[in-house]
């Protein structure tokens, strides 16, 4: 679940940051936060510095501060950049904001996606939560893999090989569970229009019947679908999938009807009347799609439900 949680944050934070310090963003992945910082870094939190804002009476008031701590890091290894320091310093704002800034705590073994501020001797996490990742020793490894590979990816000049290269990185990435939001999200591609992260075009990214057999047993073997997994069912599905169609059958009758699955029926229902061809069941599921997170909305989830 937690690495589901970037994902949740964006809708949370869209719906739901009114204060003076709500900074909604899209989510980043690991290819996103990757490419957008200058450092990448593994190391260990040893301490924090409070950071006091200038009250002086006889000054007008300062905007306000982006950070009111600095979190001392200890550099245990550079994966992209050039960190000269053993030791650095990370602008941090302990409170509350949207999204979230990452949490600190001192012993923390932490990778760091990070840029470096143009006039003060500090560094930022790109996108705030995003650029952090609370790791255990074996769990960097195997993200210093992911890295190493995506930027020998970038690092091809021929487009073509690149953009299938790319795609071979994501299904490798889905298939690791500590990654499998980030593979995900890359391959459907669901980005911001215009955005530098949307460098490599494709929405989303097609896949190779290979990769989609290879991609179907992970989603399959759950015992509960996110929101995630329903988005690459309806990537991997044919224009005739039983496959598919059985055990999205299943899942409509076992899963909780409740706001946090709405997304699953929406699309669920969607991908049962388009697979069964069945007039009723695609009348009913654009119903379902208008009505929203509704009285109305549930009451034609329960009918699709009983008539599927």
């Amino acid at each position: 679940m937690k690495h589901f949680l970037p994902f949740l944050l964006f809708l949370f934070s869209m719906g739901t940051c009114t204060s003076l310090q709500a900074y909604p963003i899209f989510p980043r992945t690991l290819s996103d936060v990757y490419k957008a910082a200058d450092h990448v870094v593994y190391g260990k939190v040893v301490g924090f510095i409070e950071v006091k804002e200038d009250s002086d009476p006889t000054k007008p008031p300062p905007p306000p501060q982006m950070y009111n701590s600095m979190v001392q890091l200890l550099v245990r290894e550079e994966i992209k950049g050039e960190v000269k320091e053993t030791e650095i310093c990370i602008a941090h704002y302990r409170g509350m904001m949207c999204p979230e800034p990452f949490d600190f705590t001192e012993g923390q073994e932490v990778l760091l996606f990070l840029n470096k501020d143009g006039k003060e001797n500090f560094y930022w996490t790109y996108a705030w939560s995003y650029g952090a990742r609370e790791l255990k020793a074996e769990e960097y490894l195997l993200y210093k893999k992911k890295l190493v590979d995506l930027q020998t990816i970038l690092d091809n000049s021929d487009k073509a090989i690149q953009e299938q290269q790319y795609v071979d990185w994501m299904v490798e990435c889905i298939k690791e569970p500590l990654t499998r939001w980030d593979g995900t999200f890359d391959l459907l591609n669901e980005k911001l229009e215009d955005t530098p992260e949307r460098k490599l075009v494709a929405n989303p990214y097609p896949l190779s019947s290979e990769q989609n057999k290879e991609l179907r047993p992970l989603v399959f073997s759950k015992k509960e679908l996110d929101d995630i997994d329903i988005r690459l069912l309806n990537h991997l599905r044919g224009k005739e999938d039983k496959e598919i169609l059985d055990l999205m059958y299943k899942k409509m009758k076992t899963t909780p009807l409740d706001k946090g699955s709405y997304t699953f029926f929406t699309m669920g229902t969607k991908m049962i009347a388009e697979l069964s061809h069945r007039k009723e069941l695609i009348t009913l599921s654009l119903e379902i799609e208008d009505l929203g997170l509704s009285k109305e909305g549930e009451r034609k989830i329960k009918e699709f439900q009983k008539i599927m």
